[in-house]
């Protein structure tokens, strides 16, 4: 039998489609805003995803799935490519740590300067001592509030390392090496599921809440208007490098093409060896199978610089670097 299914995305194999509707301005202001990017062919890694893991946390990492005491399951391997999220409390609870620590420290440090301030222009002339209350009013309370919004986070943290509990995650997408398929999630539940070959990428870029260019990468269902799309860009940390989202979208177009083998990433090293177009590949090509897991982590930093290199294998150039100390 088959391992990939009859679904299953093949580049040099894929049915003409129909052509997409013409966009209407309500589509370029909502999910099929920005560029609509082409399928190509480019072999290259996204470099957040190679700088995620260094060989060190690879083997550990390892160690833990082998002896079934890994946190959180695998989202990535040979088979699929699966998107969780936190509960929503959960995530309220980080939020709400986050505005603590940057906006109410900020809010805090002003607070503070302002006290001394006042004292050293109004206070010593009025004889009002430096430690009163009513000085310290203002930043005592706003130190407060601080460690409020910051404690339902720390709770949990706490209750998680202490109590071994696990935390249930909601499935946001995935995508299916093996059969191809494009799976979206509302609330945890199967949204729709289409195949790979009939969405299309779109790259909307604009600016955040300080004024900084950012992009956001969304795979749309090419003949259906959902109000959800494949979000791909919470693969990634959300900023202003457009060659960012480019370079993820030609890793996953590889990554689901099954007449070519996995994106040469550290992290699916380990399922090279199960998935058959990458096995063969492997085999053909002479890569070894601990290629980037061999390599300390000094190595690995300095090799990864020069991923999307052309012309690169043989195997891949960079055996000086796995013996450079």
């Amino acid at each position: 039998m088959d391992y990939y299914s009859h679904t299953a995305y093949r580049s040099d194999n894929t049915l003409e489609q129909p052509l997409a509707p013409e966009r209407t301005l309500k589509d370029k202001l909502g999910l099929r805003a920005g560029k609509r990017l082409p399928h190509d062919g480019r072999e290259v890694v996204q470099l957040e995803y190679a700088y995620n893991y260094v060989p060190s946390q690879e083997i550990e990492r390892e160690k833990e799935q082998q002896a079934g005491t890994a946190e959180y399951e695998d989202f990535w391997n040979q088979e699929r490519l699966l998107k969780v999220t936190f509960p929503w409390w959960i995530n309220a609870a980080v939020l709400l740590s986050g505005i603590a620590t940057w906006g109410g420290g900020l809010l805090l440090i002003i607070s503070v300067l302002i006290r001394l301030f006042s004292h050293f222009d109004y206070g010593i002339e009025n004889n009002i001592p430096f430690w009163s209350f009513e000085g310290w009013y203002f930043p005592i309370w706003t130190a407060v509030g601080i460690a409020i919004a910051m404690l339902p986070a720390a709770l949990i943290n706490l209750l998680v390392d202490r109590l071994d509990i696990d935390i249930a995650t909601r499935r946001v997408f995935e995508l299916n090496r093996r059969t191809g398929m494009v799976t979206v999630y509302r609330h945890g539940r199967v949204y729709y599921s289409h195949p790979f070959t009939e969405f299309d990428a779109y790259l909307a870029s604009g600016p955040d809440h300080q004024g900084f260019p950012v992009h956001v990468l969304n795979l749309v269902h090419r003949y259906h208007n959902y109000k959800k799309a494949c979000a791909l860009g919470q693969l990634m940390l959300q900023h202003g490098n457009r060659q960012h989202c480019l370079d993820l979208w030609s890793m996953l177009q590889q990554y689901m093409d099954v007449t070519r083998p996995l994106p040469d990433l550290l992290m699916l090293e380990a399922c090279r060896p199960l998935d058959p177009t990458t096995r063969a590949y492997d085999e053909a090509h002479g890569r070894p199978e601990r290629f980037w897991r061999d390599m300390t982590d000094e190595q690995y930093q300095k090799a990864i610089k020069h991923l999307n290199e052309p012309n690169q294998p043989a195997w891949r150039k960079k055996k000086k670097s796995r013996n450079a100390r």
